[in-house]
């Protein structure tokens, strides 16, 4: 266990950094700092007008105000010398053999000391700040500057491939969305349009109580469906956060697997397919091909496509939603079965490697959460 100190022992806070008025310096404004990464997203050039912070590289930026505080806004400053909002609190080392920037970013991202700031908060509600004198009263471990850059070093290694990964995930997202308007904005145009009440049955969900929020209708075996589950879901759906008994499927329907779910109520438009057995409110609709003609991924892949422009389609009320006179008239394109699959097959591929992706990306989160507390709490000895 390495020896704990007083933050305000080893670091200077808001130490003065030299700019000259006037003169445009790179500027890094609240929206620049990450919630996530040392490296800010972004910054700007201002001119130095005498007030906000300023720092230089190897300085650590933290949020002091809410909800950015909260969040967990912070920066290891890489930039020379800059200057940013008035609500960044910099802090340095005020000795470079004793503690290390990198180390001292990834102990501010600690909520355990995160938190021991973020009790300290003052203000109104709604704009509370650490105060300065706050740091006086945080404990740090100190282990030695080889193990702190090593563990900074580990740490950074994860959060760059964290990174990778979303980027990755983002640039697979995008080929998705390419790959369905050059298939079915283009490419598929030239085949007959079917409306989709010719070719799938399509009905409203059901859940006729009042008020919903009864107790005595949850807590059983059957899956209960909301409009955020869709929106979160990617392809198939097989998660759920709510079930209702027996007497809940008597006020609800259960719909079988592989029917097409879509919302047509808050967030317009959105689309899975259910992999279990399961009910749902009447703001999401169950579409369920009844044609050997129609495949079921080909037509959950043209809806999802579709999903800016049923949104267009909604009416604008007190809830914004969209009524079953306007979805079952709609045009589906119905080219050969063959293509149906084949177009199936490339975008499910490419869904199921994003769906991949961001497997990998939780289980590098939780990894860095778990490193986070045993390597700066030192519970575990660190190789040099």
């Amino acid at each position: 266990m390495s020896r704990m100190f007083g933050l305000t022992e080893l670091v200077e806070i808001n130490p003065h950094r030299s700019l000259k008025k006037g003169v445009v310096y790179p500027y890094l404004a609240m929206e620049d700092i990450s919630t996530e990464f040392p490296d800010p997203t972004s910054h700007s050039f201002r001119p130095w007008n005498g007030s906000g912070s300023r720092f230089q590289k190897g300085d650590v930026l933290l949020a002091r105000i809410t909800p950015s505080a909260e969040n967990g806004k912070t920066a290891l400053v890489t930039l020379d010398i800059a200057h940013g909002s008035t609500e960044l609190t910099v802090l340095a080392p005020k000795n470079p053999i004793t503690l290390d920037s990198g180390f001292l970013f990834y102990l501010l991202k600690d909520f355990h000391i995160r938190n021991q700031l973020i009790d300290q908060m003052t203000g109104t509600t709604g704009r509370q700040r650490i105060p300065n004198n706050a740091f006086d009263n945080v404990l740090v471990p100190l282990p030695p500057l080889p193990v702190q850059r090593r563990i900074a070093e580990i740490l950074g290694s994860v959060d760059s491939t964290i990174q990778k990964t979303e980027n990755l995930i983002s640039e697979l997202r995008n080929l998705y969305h390419a790959t369905q308007k050059y298939i079915f904005h283009g490419h598929f145009t030239e085949y007959p349009s079917i409306q989709l009440q010719d070719i799938a049955s399509v009905e409203r969900g059901r859940f006729s109580h009042r008020p919903r929020n009864d107790p005595r209708f949850y807590g059983g075996s059957y899956p209960f469906i909301q409009t955020g589950d869709i929106g979160s879901a990617l392809g198939y759906i097989g998660t759920f956060t709510q079930t209702l008994n027996e007497e809940g499927l008597k006020v609800s329907r259960l719909f079988p697997k592989g029917t097409i779910v879509l919302t047509i109520a808050a967030n317009i438009g959105d689309v899975a397919i259910l992999g279990i057995d399961a009910c749902f409110p009447d703001s999401i609709v169950g579409i369920q091909p009844k044609t050997s003609s129609m495949n079921l991924e080909y037509l959950y892949h043209f809806l999802s496509y579709s999903q800016p422009y049923i949104d267009s389609l909604a009416k604008e009320s007190a809830q914004k939603n969209i009524n079953l006179e306007i979805l079952r008239p709609f045009l589906v394109p119905s080219p050969p079965w063959k293509k149906q699959v084949q177009t199936a097959e490339i975008l499910t591929t490419i869904l199921t490697r994003i769906q991949q992706e961001l497997d990998y990306l939780e289980r590098l989160s939780q990894l860095k959460t778990s490193l986070l507390q045993i390597l700066l709490q030192g519970e575990v000895e660190v190789a040099i």
